[in-house]
């Protein structure tokens, strides 16, 4: 029997804001044999983290297995350590890194925020240092993806913040270095991480795409209407909906 663990992920709930079609995704989704469920940031609206309560109370009505989650720009950083407290089921990956073994399959998850080539004029005003703080994150997260590429036949990075590829087509080119990195789309060509899945782009009409034979996924609900599901095969991977 081919062994494959399959993944799920969704991003940009902002719950209240997306409730119904959140609820509707959810409903909608066969999580029969789902591996890990991974949210990409931007689950609840502007630091309303007690929304994460309805976040899982939905989820749990069909998936009982274990779950991912990276902080996006929503989830703000004052209230990353009361998200990790509030919720400690969920797995919190915040520049960091964990192995997973699903199936006799070591899969290395590497979670981030992300990273902006251009910082969003509030950014620049009130977070001081935001141009450095990218380009530090950037360099940790080469240096998790190369510790999980030398540790496990399969690596996937998560990210809220999008890598400027494909996935970006349908939001104004002009924007795109405010919504992710190309800096981190080179990363990627070099370390080749099995997967990307990454959010924060609300209008994309292109949802999966390749960087060379890295597959890469824009799993934001607002664009996506639906969960996304992705399949990771030990010499292949494929994507469903």
């Amino acid at each position: 029997m081919e062994r494959h663990i399959n993944l799920a992920a969704v991003s940009d709930a902002h719950l209240p804001k997306y409730l119904d079609l959140f609820k509707l995704a959810v409903s909608d989704f066969d999580f029969s044999n789902v591996d890990l469920l991974i949210l990409a940031g931007d689950m609840v609206l502007k630091g309303r983290i007690k929304e994460y309560n309805k976040v899982l109370s939905i989820i749990k009505s069909k998936y009982k297995g274990p779950i991912c989650a990276v902080f996006g720009n929503e989830e703000y950083q004052e209230l990353e350590d009361e998200l990790r407290r509030e919720y400690p089921e969920i797995l919190w990956l915040n520049d960091s890194y964990k192995q997973f073994e699903i199936k006799g399959i070591k899969i290395g998850l590497v979670g981030s925020r992300g990273v902006l080539d251009k910082p969003t004029l509030w950014q620049a005003k009130h977070i001081p240092n935001i141009t450095a703080i990218y380009s530090e994150r950037l360099m940790k997260i080469r240096e998790l993806l190369s510790k999980a590429k030398r540790e496990n036949s399969q690596v996937v990075l998560i990210t809220h913040y999008a890598v400027i590829c494909d996935t970006l087509k349908g939001e104004k080119p002009q924007i795109w270095k405010y919504l992710g990195s190309a800096r981190l789309k080179t990363i990627i060509k070099k370390i080749k991480p099995t997967v990307v899945i990454h959010g924060h782009a609300h209008n994309s009409s292109v949802f999966s795409t390749r960087i060379e034979d890295v597959y890469v996924y824009n799993v934001a609900l607002p664009a996506t209407k639906c969960i996304t599901r992705v399949e990771i095969k030990r010499i292949d991977l494929s994507m469903f909906f």
